[in-house]
């Protein structure tokens, strides 16, 4: 299934960036989106069928316990910008539903899992292994993320 939501490479976006959430149009600092998102990915909806972020073989092989480098790489890389960007999505729903105050409590609330599952993305990019894709899976789903 072809990308249907539109995927955007941070580094190329102006300093404020416009955006449209809930029908509300916002800007926001790009420094503030960076906090977030450190794959230089950003979209609405990373969920991999719909983003087009990963394909359905890959998905497949990862879930039938594939040891295949590649394929741990792709999947592990594929959490972390599920998780950055869903997180970001989560921080501008409060900031407009419920503030400032709420939006900030959350990022801090959610700051260890996001340096968790990056830090082991640094280790899947050096050594690969299934047991490391499968703890950053754990990691996102403890604060609510299904990436798969």
């Amino acid at each position: 299934m072809p990308a249907t939501v539109p995927i955007y490479r941070l580094s190329e976006q102006p300093d404020v960036l416009a955006m449209n959430y809930m029908g509300i149009h916002v800007f926001i600092a790009k420094r503030t989106v960076e906090l977030f998102i450190t794959t230089d990915i950003l979209t609405p909806n990373p969920y991999w069928r719909w983003s087009g972020l990963l394909d359905e073989s890959t998905i497949l092989a990862y879930l039938k316990g594939s040891e295949d480098p590649e394929v741990l790489k792709k999947i592990a890389r594929y959490v972390l910008i599920y998780v950055e960007n869903m997180a970001f999505n989560v921080f501008m729903d409060l900031m407009l539903t419920e503030g400032v105050d709420r939006a900030m409590s959350y990022f801090d609330w959610m700051t260890p899992t996001l340096t968790t599952i990056r830090n082991i993305w640094e280790q899947v990019k050096k050594k690969p292994s299934r047991k490391l894709v499968e703890e950053m899976v754990k990691t996102a789903i403890q604060v609510g993320l299904d990436p798969l």
